[in-house]
């Protein structure tokens, strides 16, 4: 149930406040009070007698000593601002948040009020907020550091006048807002979709500054260019030094999907704190963010709206695709293990999902996303106690994805705990791209309350040197000849 909040609801909202103030800013009872007395909109979701979520929005000209309150303050004459929004995790998936701003837009448009005014942290990165912003249609006007430069944020603005996006997707689920429901897209609707992209991220101060620090360990060697005019975006990988033709070939792939934060960093972490391990035992080829275009948009697809991740086929139509398939072509027969790492995340069902429907012109079925890790085995190689050894690492980091009522994880049967199976050559999928007898694709839930920025980078290292581990006790120099 949605309603307003009101006294008897704020040590519930503390404790949801409490529970995210790594994201937030830390609030006790007499502050909210105050905030309480000030908002022009504050609601909550109830479920089942307890508040699951909130929303709390100031006007223009509060008595509010909050820095990025003040930001706007000095810049706009009349807006509204999103001070604090928290969604526990049981009701994420479930669409809470987009409900929350969907009263906050009708109030905006009912008020004439033009902008809507928010902040998320970029350093450290809060790339849940992020997403879920971007798809709303906010778009960064500027940054300010706070805490003495140990935080930044992003501030954001929705200019509900123009924008019909934020309207469109705050307002209904009924129909995509590109296209004609049932009739897939055409080059018209790729270039609309393409045209509400805007860049969240860097990849050069992300990815490439990172990848540049560890040349004096590793060779780095440039695989290709994915070229998306204006943009141009050069494609590295990291490889053991030095390179032995008697050892097996070990992969590591992140960032097919570049919305997939925990698969990029997560990769990286690996070769900064971990690589070193297998010196003399194996070759290391990471590819750390295979799609840069949609790693700075913070979306599953590139930009001309195709997944990389069915893309993985001769001819590929994928520029990101065809660029790691050329690099692994010459040791393809002779990889060894292969980890692809990836994340499921709610907007895979509030957003990508639904996109996908209306691009190939076919009904969005709603699905649920499972709160937890998750592991994708290959179906026409089954290697069961690979996948168990891994899901064993990670679960001493992050928890374990469980069944939904079906006996399902994301709509496929669980053969194992943790772990589904996909035909994945038949699919296209990356994972698929070597003749490797050890592959796996991994799945973080990064959005789980549950879970911090750092756990899922963390799991993501686990699950690599799990691999790499059982591969090489099960396999080893053997496989390399």
């Amino acid at each position: 149930m949605l309603r307003d909040a009101t006294a008897a609801d704020f040590p519930a909202i503390l404790e949801l406040n409490q529970a995210f103030v790594s994201v937030l800013s830390p609030l006790d009872h007499a502050r909210l009070a105050r905030l309480h007395a000030q908002a022009a909109l504050h609601r909550v979701i109830e479920q089942d007698g307890r508040v699951e979520a909130f929303l709390l929005v100031l006007r223009e000209g509060a008595d509010y000593d909050s820095p990025n309150y003040r930001w706007f303050a000095e810049r706009h004459a009349r807006f509204l601002y999103v001070d604090r929004i928290v969604v526990a995790g049981s009701t994420q998936a479930r669409g809470a948040g987009s409900a929350l701003y969907r009263d906050l837009y009708a109030l905006a448009m009912r008020d004439g009020v033009p902008l809507i005014a928010c902040e998320f942290d970029i350093a450290p990165p809060n790339p849940a907020s992020a997403r879920f912003h971007a798809r709303l249609g906010f778009c960064e006007v500027g940054r300010q550091a706070l805490d003495g430069g140990r935080k930044t944020v992003s501030m954001q603005l929705l200019d509900v006048t123009i924008n019909p996006h934020g309207e469109t997707a705050m307002t209904t689920h009924a129909a995509y807002p590109i296209g004609t429901p049932g009739v897939p897209w055409g080059a018209a609707e790729v270039a609309a979709w393409r045209a509400r992209q805007t860049r969240q991220r860097s990849y050069a101060a992300d990815v490439l500054r990172a990848v540049e620090s560890l040349r004096a360990r590793f060779d780095v060697q440039q695989y290709g260019r994915v070229e998306y005019a204006p943009d141009s975006y050069p494609l590295f990988a990291i490889t053991s030094r030095p390179w032995r033709d008697e050892l097996p070939v070990v992969l590591v792939t992140g960032g097919v999907h570049g919305y997939e934060t925990s698969g990029v960093h997560g990769a990286l972490q690996f070769v900064d704190r971990q690589a070193a391990r297998y010196a003399g035992r194996a070759n290391l080829v990471v590819a750390p963010c295979v799609s840069p275009w949609a790693y700075e948009r913070i979306h599953r697809w590139n930009a001309d709206a195709l997944d990389p991740n069915r893309s993985f086929r001769d001819a590929s139509p994928a520029q990101e695709s065809a660029a790691l398939m050329r690099l692994v072509a010459p040791w393809r027969g002779r990889v060894l293990v292969h980890v692809d790492l990836h994340e499921t995340t709610d907007t895979d069902e509030s957003e990508f999902r639904p996109a996908l429907a209306a691009r190939d012109g076919v009904a969005h079925a709603p699905g649920e996303i499972p709160d937890g890790f998750y592991l994708v085995d290959d179906s026409e190689r089954p290697q069961p106690a690979f996948q168990q050894a891994i899901i064993a690492a990670v679960a001493q980091v992050t928890h374990i994805a469980p069944v939904d009522a079906k006996g399902e994880i994301i709509g496929s049967p669980m053969v194992a705990p943790g772990v589904i199976r996909y035909p994945l050559r038949q699919l296209g999928l990356c994972a698929g791209i070597t003749e490797a007898r050890y592959t796996t694709t991994t799945e973080v839930y990064p959005d789980s309350p549950r879970a911090t920025p750092e756990q899922c980078n963390a799991a993501q290292v686990a699950a690599v040197c799990a691999a790499i581990d059982f591969a090489l006790d099960h396999g080893g120099v053997d496989a390399a000849r």
